[in-house]
C-alpha cells in the first residue's frame, strides 16, 4: 500500500474509533453531574485518538467573564489556571471555532487573547480552537505537540475540529440541562416561599392582641430567613419604638440595626413596614445562619422574600390597628351611649303641673351628649322652682359638670325660698367641684301661685324675656356673674308679676348663635319674631316652630352648640 493509502486507512481507523467512543457519550452525559468531567472525557478521546502529548479545556463563565481551567493533564502547566475575558471580546471569538496553530492565529483572535497568548506559547501549546454554539462562547482547547514530534496532519485538524464540535454540543447541553435545572430549583424554592408566606400571612392576619401579633411577626420573619437576631420597630410619636426583639436584650441591641449601614450591610437587613406611603415600622433581621452554624450574608433573595413577607406584616398591621381602632370606638360609643342616657335622665321626663302657668321644656344636644340642663321641680305646696343652665364645654367634661349642677341644685332644693343664699351657695360648690377653666351660666326661678310673682337669679346667663299680650318684650337682666368663676361672689334677686297670656321665655345660646352658610346669626331678633308670630300655639308648639325656624335658617350646617328651650304662658 502507498503512503497516501495508509493515511487514508488511519484516518477512517481513527474516525471509527471516535465514532464509537462518540456512541458511549449519552451514557458519559447522563452519568456525569458536571462539566469537568465531560471535559475530562473528551480531552483524553481528543489526545489519544491524535495522539498529542497534553491538553487543557478552559471553560466560560459568562456571569464572572472569566476562563476557567475545566480539564487539564498532567504534562500541561498548573501556572495557567483562569483568564479574565470580556463578554463582548468573547462574543466576537465566536467567529473563529476551527482549530488554528498557535502561530497562525486570526489577528482579531490574537488581539482577543493577547494577554495569554505568550504563556500558552511558553506551554508549548501548539494548536488553538475555540468552542462555541451559534453565538454562545463556550470555551477553548489548548493542545500541545503530537507525539515523537510530528507535524499535524490534515486529517488531524480535522479530527480535532469534528471533535471540539461535539464538546461545544456537550457542553452546551450540560450548561442548558444546568441552568434547566437551576431555574426549576429556583421555581421550586419560589413556590415553597410563596406557600411559606401564605401560611405566614393567613398566620399574622387572624385578629390577636397587638403584642402577640407583633411578636408572631418576628418570629416568623426569623424563621423563614434562618436569622439569630431580630427587632421589630413602630413609628410613634415622629420616633422609632421598639416593638419586638429575639435573641439579645434590648439594652444591647447592635448599633447595627438602628444604623444607615443597615441597609446596605449583607449581613443584616433592614425593611421597612409600609401600607402605600405610610411608613408603619422597620424590621430588621441579622446573622443569618447556615446548617454548620456559621453566620452568612443574606442574598437578593432574602432580600425580596423579607419585602414580601413585610407587605404582608404591614397588612396584618394596619388591620390590627384599624380593628383596635374600632374596639375602642365601640367602647367610646358604648360610653358615650350610657353617659348621654344619664344626661337624658337628669332632665325631667315631664314637666309637673305647676298652678297658674303652662310649662314646656326641650333639650337638643349638638353631639351625642350635652351641657345644657334644665328642670321645674316643686318647692313646696305653694313654690315652684324653674331652672335652666349652660355648661362650658360640650361632650362628656360637661356631662359631667351638667351631673355636678343638678346634683347641687336638689342638694339646696328646700332652700330655694332665698334664691340670693341658693345662688351664693351654689357657686362655692360649684367652685370647688370644678376646674379653672369649667363654669355654668344660669337663671334661677321661683313661681309663687298665690300673687302670680315670679322671682329670679340670673348668672351669666342669656336673659329670659317675657312677651306681653300687647306685643312688648321684657327683658330679665343677670344678677350675677357666671357660676363657678370665683368663689365668694354676691347674687341679686328681683321679682316679675305675670299677667294671664303672658309667654315667658328661658334659653340658652345655641339658638341665638346658629348660623347660615352666609354666616349670618339666628341672631335674637329671628328668635323672638318666631315666638310673636306663634304665640297663641301651645308652649309644646312653640318650641317646635322656634325649632323648625332655627333648622331652616341654618340650611342643614351644623348645630354649633346645644340647644334648651323653656316656654312658660301666664294661664287665665
Amino acid at each position: 500500500m502507498t503512503n497516501e493509502e495508509l493515511q487514508r486507512v488511519d484516518y477512517r481507523d481513527r474516525l471509527l474509533f471516535v465514532l464509537s467512543a462518540l456512541d458511549d457519550l449519552g451514557e458519559i452525559m447522563t452519568q456525569s453531574k458536571n462539566i469537568s468531567s465531560i471535559a475530562k472525557y473528551f480531552l483524553r478521546m481528543m489526545l489519544g485518538t491524535v495522539g498529542i502529548s497534553k491538553g487543557a479545556i478552559y471553560c466560560y463563565d459568562s456571569q464572572e467573564e472569566c476562563l476557567h481551567l475545566e480539564s487539564a493533564t498532567l504534562l500541561y502547566p498548573e501556572s495557567l489556571g483562569n483568564l479574565q475575558l470580556m463578554l463582548m471580546d468573547a462574543r466576537n471569538a465566536t467567529r473563529y471555532t476551527k482549530p488554528y496553530y498557535i502561530n497562525d492565529i486570526p489577528e482579531k483572535l490574537a488581539q482577543i487573547f493577547k494577554s495569554w497568548l505568550l504563556q500558552w506559547q511558553n506551554a508549548n501549546t501548539k494548536i488553538l480552537v475555540v468552542l462555541a454554539v451559534h453565538s454562545t462562547f463556550l470555551g477553548v482547547i489548548g493542545l500541545g505537540p503530537c507525539f515523537m514530534n510530528r507535524d499535524y496532519q490534515k486529517t488531524d485538524l480535522e479530527i480535532i475540529r469534528l471533535l471540539a464540535r461535539h464538546i461545544s454540543l456537550s457542553i452546551y447541553n450540560r450548561k442548558l440541562l444546568s441552568d434547566t435545572q437551576q431555574s426549576i430549583s429556583m421555581l421550586n424554592q419560589k413556590v415553597l416561599e410563596l406557600d411559606q408566606l401564605h401560611e405566614i400571612g393567613l398566620a399574622i392576619t387572624r385578629l390577636q392582641s397587638s403584642d402577640e401579633l407583633l411578636n408572631d411577626i418576628l418570629t416568623r420573619a426569623i424563621s423563614i430567613l434562618n436569622a439569630r437576631f431580630g427587632a421589630l420597630w413602630l413609628l410613634k410619636n415622629n420616633g422609632l419604638h421598639l416593638a419586638a426583639n429575639f435573641g439579645f436584650e434590648p439594652e444591647k441591641l447592635p448599633d447595627i440595626l438602628c444604623s444607615e449601614s443597615a441597609k446596605t450591610s449583607s449581613h443584616c437587613l433592614n425593611i421597612p413596614i409600609q401600607v402605600r406611603d405610610k411608613i408603619l415600622g422597620y424590621l430588621n433581621v441579622a446573622g443569618k445562619e447556615s446548617r454548620e452554624g456559621q453566620f452568612m450574608p443574606f442574598t437578593e433573595n432574602d432580600q425580596q422574600l423579607l419585602s414580601a413577607y413585610a407587605n404582608q406584616a404591614a397588612v396584618a398591621l394596619e388591620n390590627s390597628m384599624l380593628h383596635q381602632d374600632a374596639l375602642e370606638k365601640e367602647r367610646m360609643d358604648r360610653e358615650l351611649q350610657i353617659a348621654a342616657e344619664i344626661h337624658r335622665g337628669l332632665l325631667p321626663s315631664e314637666i309637673p303641673e305647676v298652678p297658674g302657668l303652662e310649662i314646656a321644656g326641650e333639650a337638643i344636644p349638638c353631639r351625642t351628649i350635652g351641657g345644657d340642663f334644665y328642670d321645674v321641680l316643686p318647692v313646696s305646696d305653694t313654690l315652684y322652682a324653674v331652672a335652666i343652665a349652660d355648661v362650658s364645654g360640650k361632650s362628656i367634661p360637661a356631662a359631667i359638670l351638667v351631673s355636678t349642677f343638678h346634683a347641687a341644685l336638689h342638694l339646696l332644693k328646700n332652700q330655694l325660698n332665698d334664691l340670693e343664699r341658693v345662688a351664693f351657695d351654689l357657686n362655692e360648690l360649684i367652685y370647688r367641684a370644678t376646674p379653672e377653666n369649667k363654669f355654668i351660666s344660669a337663671c334661677l326661678m321661683l313661681w309663687e301661685p298665690n300673687t302670680n310673682s315670679m322671682r329670679y337669679v340670673c348668672g351669666g346667663h342669656e336673659p329670659p324675656f317675657i312677651l306681653k299680650s300687647d306685643g312688648s318684650l321684657i327683658k330679665l337682666l343677670p344678677g350675677g356673674l357666671t357660676f363657678g368663676l370665683f368663689p365668694s361672689v354676691t347674687y341679686h334677686a328681683a321679682s316679675v308679676f305675670l299677667e294671664p297670656d303672658d309667654l315667658m321665655c328661658l334659653y340658652t345660646d345655641g339658638i341665638t348663635d346658629i348660623r347660615n352658610k352666609a354666616d349670618e346669626f339666628f341672631g335674637f331678633d329671628r328668635f323672638t319674631d318666631v315666638c310673636r308670630k306663634f304665640r297663641n300655639l301651645s308652649a309644646s308648639e312653640i318650641i317646635h316652630q322656634i325649632n323648625l325656624a332655627a333648622d331652616e335658617f341654618r340650611e342643614e350646617l351644623p348645630a354649633p352648640d346645644d340647644r334648651t328651650l323653656i316656654v312658660i304662658r301666664k294661664t287665665k
